[in-house]
């Protein structure tokens, strides 16, 4: 899931919540196939729940399994985008961050998530968005897929009190994330933006170094997680 994987020095919190993730069935996956399967089945920009079923039995995803937990396909609710369709900006942004893929491959496939027109450029609008929907994956959506009653000690509270703090970061964090990722122009160009994203913003290929980032831009005193 990208470069910020190691477990030396994040918390117990973090790291059950990287565990639920990794139950979600993306770890093992190709990006770009994953991405190639989602847009197949799927038609402007929405993913029907047939389209779903048709992408989560192709790729083996979570909900296709037979032991899959209510809990599981109560998460994926979060991705829809109205009563019988999930939006496939948002799945195919949750499936890249968790895939196995180098960090330029990522980016490559994240920038055109957004880049709908084909033009190698995205503006300061379509940046936002990409980055806020990256930030909501790891740190608002992401942390439901631990269950009510904790994991491996830690607690639901502890949890709940590790995200909330983290919630609270997010805002700056997505400022930085934009200053530092557009040019001069406001404005950014595919190869800039895999260029950043493989190498000083590469915390943006997961949703572990995501939440690395947005924790490195609080105050000292909050970065007690």
């Amino acid at each position: 899931m990208g470069c910020f994987t190691s477990r030396n020095d994040i918390t117990p919190e973090e790291t059950a919540v990287m565990d639920f993730e990794s139950l979600l069935g993306y770890s093992d996956l190709s990006p770009s196939h994953l991405d190639k399967i989602h847009r197949k089945y799927s038609y402007n920009g929405k993913i029907s729940e047939n389209q779903w079923k048709d992408i989560c039995d192709t790729l083996k995803l979570a909900p296709s399994k037979i032991e899959a937990s209510q809990h599981i396909n109560n998460y994926y609710d979060k991705y829809r985008s109205g009563e019988n369709a999930f939006a496939l900006n948002e799945l195919l942004v949750l499936g890249i961050l968790l895939s196995k893929g180098k960090p330029g491959e990522k980016a490559k496939l994240l920038f055109e998530v957004y880049d709908e027109k084909g033009l190698g450029e995205l503006d300061l609008s379509q940046i936002h968005d990409l980055l806020s929907v990256m930030v909501k994956i790891a740190i608002e959506l992401n942390p439901q897929v631990v269950v009510k009653d904790g994991v491996n000690g830690v607690s639901i509270q502890d949890l709940t009190k590790y995200f909330e703090k983290l919630n609270k970061g997010k805002g700056v964090a997505i400022g930085m994330a934009e200053m530092e990722i557009l040019n001069k122009n406001g404005s950014v160009k595919s190869t800039e933006f895999v260029k950043m994203l493989n190498g000083k913003m590469s915390y943006f290929v997961s949703p572990h170094g995501i939440r690395k980032y947005v924790k490195m831009q609080m105050p000292a005193r909050s970065k007690t997680l």
